[in-house]
């Protein structure tokens, strides 16, 4: 049985209102379960909690409204627009212009960041250029004795003469006709510093 069908039967029949306290009681405890039972007037406390209770649900209504309205509202000033010009096509066109307008230092600094990315690292064995080591030209070739100028006396001094073991001094023209035999420096292969040795 519900409150307003009790009501109801009350206001027929007045024997009945002054008996129906353990329906209100139990009512009470049925729509109310978070509310203290009172001790005694059931009905009263009954009607007490159904108005609170009626007041708060019309405040929650109301604050729900006034959410929906601002909603509706954040909605209509959200309004998509239809573009003629692609937004992003601008952007990329104003850095472009930037880029442009940017002075030289910049650009050179930009140039070297971008060959850095292209070439890798520094000391990459990808930038190394082994270059093979020839040996000196002038070790390779012998030097030629000079020729003695007729103008000079032909003979040497006694102290400037090379001993020979079987005269015991050479003489000038022993001296002359003993071959002049230079020795040819060993050619070193050609090699690099880089390449190991085999």
């Amino acid at each position: 049985m519900s409150a307003k069908q009790l009501i109801e039967i009350e206001r027929n029949s007045a024997q009945i209102k002054a008996r129906s306290d353990e329906v209100w009681r139990r009512l009470v405890m049925k729509d109310f379960p978070d509310r203290p039972v009172p001790t005694a007037n059931f009905r009263k406390a009954y009607v007490k909690y159904f108005k609170e209770k009626e007041k708060h649900l019309q405040n929650a209504s109301i604050r729900l409204r006034e959410g929906m309205k601002k909603l509706e509202e954040e909605k209509a000033s959200r309004t998509i627009t239809s573009l003629e010009v692609d937004p992003r096509a601008a952007k990329a066109r104003a850095k472009f212009k930037a880029s442009r307008a940017a002075p030289s230092g910049s650009r050179v600094i930009q140039k070297a960041m971008q060959s850095a990315r292209t070439k890798g690292p520094l000391f990459s064995s990808k930038n190394v250029q082994f270059s093979t080591i020839h040996p000196p030209r002038s070790s390779t070739t012998a030097q030629q004795p000079k020729p003695t100028s007729p103008s000079k006396s032909t003979r040497s001094s006694p102290s400037k003469r090379p001993y020979n073991e079987s005269s015991g001094n050479n003489s000038d023209e022993q001296i002359s006709k003993k071959p002049t035999v230079v020795s040819r420096p060993v050619k070193r292969p050609q090699s690099s510093i880089f390449l190991p040795k085999r």
